[in-house]
């Protein structure tokens, strides 16, 4: 299966890149580039999106602890649009909803992107891609899973606990255990949905004269203290872009009665793959 990004893709996730100077420049031979040819053939223009992805998704997410002061009930929004964006980046291919085929290329990139943020721990990244990829408009494609997906999968439940549990040992682990700080990103999502559940769970353990271990907006606003001055700091298209923006929904709510992206979400999914209507039988005499 040939890897590649849509152009959709590399606008939300702004993954640029050029062949400009490759074009214009007179080559020189020399050492370093022999070196660099040959690992160039084992180095492709998919492992470039990769690395590219990996750091715009890294970046942002540590500009979405910038909103947690001022602009808290917009982390939602952008959540929201993050994940509903990705999944119609799974579906749709340039401007037109996707065959089966790219559906299942499109996902591979994702689940290869989650797998990198695993890798540098950044959870916040990890987390979202994955809560997109078990949305059900994915998951009844049943794609085919390579064995390393399946594995990745069951290290992910394993390490963060299940999306029925709110991820909770994720949670856990962040606000019972070390971590390291200086490049460690938790998911703010599963924070946010969290924080209210173990405010409560923490006023009843006063009560008791228990000693309170959950620190969890310490921690929201320690993030926030480490991320505010740091300006420069990307926030890709991904977050801010309104899904029902996407090309392929705005044509489905033109020609159809409903605006509900959900429903057009869902729409598409079965385009792809339809509902198998059940045949009845004829009855026996």
């Amino acid at each position: 299966m040939r890897r590649r990004v849509s152009s959709e893709g590399q606008l939300l996730l702004q993954l640029a890149y050029t062949n400009e100077e490759i074009l214009t420049k007179k080559p020189v031979l020399s050492r370093s580039k022999i070196k660099n040819f040959f690992c160039g053939l084992f180095h492709s223009d998919y492992d470039d999106k990769l690395e590219a992805g990996t750091t715009q998704l890294y970046t942002s997410g540590r500009k979405l602890f910038t909103f947690t002061k001022d602009c808290l009930e917009s982390i939602p929004e952008f959540m929201n649009n993050a994940i509903a964006n990705i999944i119609l980046l799974i579906l749709t291919n340039e401007g037109r909803i996707a065959t089966k085929f790219e559906a299942l290329r499109n996902y591979r990139f994702y689940i290869d992107l989650a797998k990198k943020a695993f890798n540098i721990r950044d959870h916040n990244t990890c987390i979202m891609i994955i809560s997109a990829l078990v949305n059900p408009a994915i998951e009844r494609l049943n794609l085919k899973k390579r064995k390393s997906d399946n594995e990745f999968l069951k290290n992910f439940e394993f390490k963060y606990g299940s999306f029925r549990s709110n991820c909770i040992k994720h949670i856990k682990d962040f606000t019972t255990h070390s971590f390291d700080k200086s490049c460690e990103i938790p998911s703010l999502m599963m924070m946010l949905i969290n924080i209210k559940r173990l405010n409560e769970i923490e006023k009843v353990m006063k009560t008791q004269g228990r000693k309170t271990i959950i620190k969890l907006q310490e921690l929201i606003d320690f993030y926030y203290e480490l991320f505010q001055y740091e300006e420069s700091m990307d926030f890709i298209m991904l977050f801010t872009q309104n899904p029902n923006e996407n090309i392929v929904i705005k044509n489905l709510s033109k020609n159809s009665k409903t605006n509900d992206l959900w429903a057009n979400i869902f729409k598409i999914s079965n385009t792809i793959v339809p509902n198998k209507v059940k045949k009845i039988g004829k009855s026996m005499k």
